[in-house]
């Protein structure tokens, strides 16, 4: 950006929506399934953490690695993600995140 510009972050969540972001991202794991890559990790930061949980949720990936990961639902999403990752599937789940405790 330059001087005296500003950034709207409301204005970006609009056009970053699950319904104008995940068909991409479908339409590049389904096109490597097509050429015969079977098995897939992935890893996110910000918003794409997001994703990463909603890709280890749907059992489309074996690892999962998260840094910051935004628009969770917290503490929902970690208990379904614990619950998911140690008792149903054999799958990895790294979280980094800083959190400040005062």
């Amino acid at each position: 950006m330059g001087p005296g510009k500003s950034f709207d972050l409301m204005k970006w969540f609009e056009n970053h929506t699950p319904a104008h972001t995940r068909p991409p991202l479908d339409k590049v794991i389904n096109a490597l399934k097509e050429q015969g890559i079977s098995e897939f990790g992935a890893t996110g930061y910000c918003l794409g953490g997001r994703y990463v949980f909603d890709l280890a949720f749907e059992n489309i990936i074996k690892v999962a690695v998260v840094s910051h990961p935004s628009l969770l639902k917290i503490p929902a999403d970690l208990e379904v993600g614990a619950h998911f990752y140690f008792l149903l599937i054999d799958s990895v789940l790294l979280i980094f995140c800083y959190i400040e405790i005062s």
